[in-house]
């Protein structure tokens, strides 16, 4: 589909007929800013417009127009948008311009996912290794299929995530000291530390499993505190040559694993509140084989001690794909991986809300993701539209099961170019599908 341009629609008195109107690209976008304001979706354009490689709003809009009279001229009814299409046609049909329609309807019907989303900007470190198997699966885009089979049951979210101020690097940096003192291990596969600097704070020191891999643990714990995650405070240094993190000691807490009953409910209910975040940040050893990545203190706070799963890395150092497609939202609440067993409750109209909730965040966290920006940006995307998806069919009484298929489906006809994300969002009605 072209990008702008006059487009033909064969429709009158809302039905669908061999009468030809001509809309001009300036009907056509304003044709997109109404539709964006009846469908909920001006936020989002306006958000996505401020990201690197992000359209502008007017081009966004314009792409939203052609799209849904693309849609029409198919013979396909948008039941998203036919009421508010249909009065706008009407209105604008007499201002149409036949003689432009042969020259501009070559590049009529702008492809939504485009028009909302990125141009290709610089490639995010990769690698297509075939997942070991490590304490922690890798899950995978088949898996994602088993679980679209499997209906999940509901479960009310657990109260609101705490939000912490993200803090910047250069004040982070100022108030950690360049040398410390070894006291002891503190366990991993990666070797942390527990060291004691010149005034007694404790601290822990990483180094991971190489230079990328830790640097990719302390990107993702800005990511996670740019949406407001409890990440403990953390900089990077070197010594001989040698990158180490060293992060904030949290004193006087527990692992999640050694919590029962009523604590442990209460702390893996904070956890779900931030299940977007390491979605987002693709960790899927957030929660641990023993549930020891998470520290919860004496006032039930919950901290995500050790992000070295996320992006381009397994948590032992293994590269793994990071894509841009946030298949993690299905296989991270897969019951036979340990993220699962505490996420695989939250039902998808609370996830959807937590989207939502997280979508003024996304640009931040996108910026905090350094090297990684542009992947982190194109699933920030992927997962607001991922919410227009399931607040539709939620309205239309569709069950968890036929979601989690419904978004299966979605992820890999947008991957593999097959749809854009307008058409998966404008089909005829779910019901009977």
């Amino acid at each position: 589909m072209a990008a702008s341009g006059a487009v033909w629609v064969k429709m009158q008195g809302g039905k669908f007929t061999g009468q030809m109107v001509v809309l001009s690209k300036t009907a056509v976008q304003a044709l997109g800013a109404h539709l964006a304001e009846s469908a909920g979706l001006s936020a989002v354009m306006a958000t996505n417009a401020k990201w690197a490689g992000g359209k502008p709003v007017a081009d966004q809009q314009a792409g939203l127009g052609a799209n849904v009279l693309e849609y029409y001229k198919a013979g396909t009814k948008p039941t998203t948008y036919v009421q508010a299409l249909e009065s706008f046609v009407d209105t604008q049909s007499s201002k149409a311009k036949k003689a432009q329609a042969a020259q501009e309807e070559q590049d009529a019907a702008a492809n939504f996912l485009k028009a909302l989303g990125y141009t290709e900007g610089a490639a995010t470190p990769s690698s297509s290794a075939t997942p070991s198997s490590s304490a922690t699966p890798a899950p995978r885009k088949a898996e994602a299929q088993t679980i679209a089979e499997e209906p999940v049951t509901p479960k009310k979210a657990v109260s609101k995530a705490v939000e912490t101020a993200p803090v910047s690097e250069a004040a982070v940096a100022e108030v950690f000291p360049d040398s410390t003192t070894y006291v002891k291990t503190l366990g991993g596969s990666t070797g942390a530390q527990l060291v004691k600097g010149p005034d007694g704070q404790l601290y822990v020191k990483k180094t991971g499993n190489s230079p990328e891999h830790i640097e990719a643990e302390h990107l993702a714990d800005k990511t996670l505190q740019a949406l407001g995650l409890d990440v403990p405070a953390a900089t990077m240094k070197t010594e001989g040559g040698q990158p180490y993190k060293l992060a904030r000691f949290v004193p006087d807490a527990q692992t999640l694993g050694s919590l029962k009953g009523a604590a442990r409910e209460s702390a893996e209910g904070q956890l779900r509140n931030g299940f977007v975040g390491d979605v987002l940040v693709g960790d899927w050893d957030v929660i641990g084989m023993g549930a020891d990545n998470i520290l919860v203190g004496k006032g039930g706070q919950t901290w995500r001690i050790d992000n070295g799963g996320s992006f381009a890395f397994r948590a032992q150092g293994g590269k793994k794909t990071y894509e841009e497609m946030p298949y993690e939202l299905l296989t991270m609440r897969n019951p036979k991986y340990d993220a699962g067993k505490v996420y695989g409750s939250l039902d998808w109209a609370t996830v959807s809300a937590q989207i939502k909730n997280l979508t003024p965040k996304f640009p931040a966290a996108a910026e905090a993701a350094g090297k990684y920006h542009n992947t982190v940006a194109k699933r920030a995307f992927h997962l607001t539209q991922t919410a227009h998806l399931i607040d539709n069919l939620v309205a239309q009484g569709a069950s968890e099961g036929q979601i989690t298929a419904a978004i299966q489906k979605a992820y890999d006809q947008v991957s593999s170019g097959a749809i854009g994300w307008g058409g998966i969002l404008m089909p005829p009605a779910y019901k009977g599908q």
